[in-house]
């Protein structure tokens, strides 16, 4: 399979790895299997302590955490749909949907493609696409990215959604980060 090449690859080869479109429980499968390949092709300690365990996630800074879900779950969905996501969080494969078709012939040139993707896209559950975005208030947020340190994030790159995309800057610095420094501490 071409995902784990490339996680092997990663491991072998790599001083970091940034996935998007991720769940803390898929991101925790993908970081062992690059744990494995690195122990497999003996990378040092220092090379392993090094390593950039990353990951690209969405926040939405807001005062109705529901409000701004239903605004931006069916694009979060979009970016879950794929086999990986389906394969850990055990949720049966979209019965007619083929993925290598649709990653390799249909995507950007059939729109009935595309229209079945976020079709079958939003059969993902709720719980499992929330857990892959932080959305809500500072103590709404602060969770995500713990559940995300807990798989074995060391690097995160955020994206802020939202109309106040500098205040978001400034609430996530000053009300979100000592939270995580603290975490990281443990």
């Amino acid at each position: 399979m071409e995902r784990k090449r490339t996680l092997e690859l990663t491991g072998k080869l790599g001083d970091g790895w940034l996935p998007i479109g991720y769940t803390p429980e898929l991101f925790e499968d993908h970081r062992k299997q690059i744990e494995t390949s690195m122990e497999k092709h003996n990378r040092t300690q220092e090379e392993k302590d090094n390593f950039q365990m990353a990951l690209d996630i969405d926040v939405y800074f807001s005062e109705d955490a529901e409000e701004s879900w239903a605004r931006m779950k069916e694009a979060v969905k979009v970016s879950l749909f794929k086999p990986e996501v389906l394969r850990v969080h055990n949720l049966k494969e979209i019965e007619g949907f083929d993925f290598v078709k649709y990653f390799t012939e249909y995507s950007m040139s059939n729109q009935e493609w595309i229209v079945k993707m976020r079709e079958a896209a939003t059969k993902i559950p709720e719980a499992v696409a929330r857990s892959s975005t932080a959305v809500g208030t500072p103590d709404d947020i602060i969770p995500t990215f713990e559940r995300f340190m807990d798989a074995g994030v060391n690097h995160f790159v955020i994206r802020f959604w939202g109309k106040n995309y500098f205040g978001s800057i400034d609430k996530f610095a000053s009300h979100v980060m000592p939270a995580l420094r603290e975490k990281a501490k443990q």
